[in-house]
């Protein structure tokens, strides 16, 4: 039996383990000075909401990708965008993808944010505030702005980037 892989297993481990209990006294510290921490978040109502709007966003994004299709065939049928030489139903397929795609960003951005936020990594708040500005243009205004007013927040900010 090969006793040298058990030991750098277990110095593995033990790097992992050094590696928390570094961050978890970091944190510590960050607390006893009064900073926001990622974990200080959780309590954060406006934070929560926050991430609920999110999560809007993102449906509203899908509900429109559902409903875009049968609407924009119909609007095919009725009147042909491209002429009568292509069928109605390409015709309405080609516009909702178009329009799609052009929204896309608006709805892979607030899912983007989630992940970044729910892992406590540094480029989330720029995703976040990306997609806030983003929501708000495309999508609805009350969600973008709530999702704007809770990340441009100092303790939100403080707590995901550490500025």
């Amino acid at each position: 039996m090969d006793y040298r892989d058990d030991r750098e297993v277990i110095r593995v481990r033990l790097a992992e383990a050094e590696e928390r209990a570094r961050r978890a006294e970091e944190e510590l510290e960050r607390t006893r000075a009064g900073h926001p921490t990622k974990t200080g978040l959780a309590s954060d109502t406006l934070f929560t909401l926050t991430k609920v709007a999110l999560w809007l966003q993102f449906a509203a994004w899908v509900g429109l990708v559902l409903v875009s299709v049968p609407v924009y065939i119909s609007i095919a049928h009725k009147e042909p965008p491209f002429g009568s030489t292509m069928s109605p139903v390409i015709q309405g397929c080609m516009m909702a993808f178009l329009v799609d795609v052009f929204l896309a960003p608006a709805g892979i951005l607030p899912l983007i944010a989630l992940r970044g936020v729910s892992k406590g990594r540094r480029w989330a708040w720029g995703v976040t505030l990306a997609s806030g500005i983003a929501g708000s243009l495309c999508f609805c205004v009350p969600l973008g702005a709530l999702t704007l007013a809770s990340v441009l927040r100092s303790n939100v900010r403080q707590a995901l980037i550490g500025a």
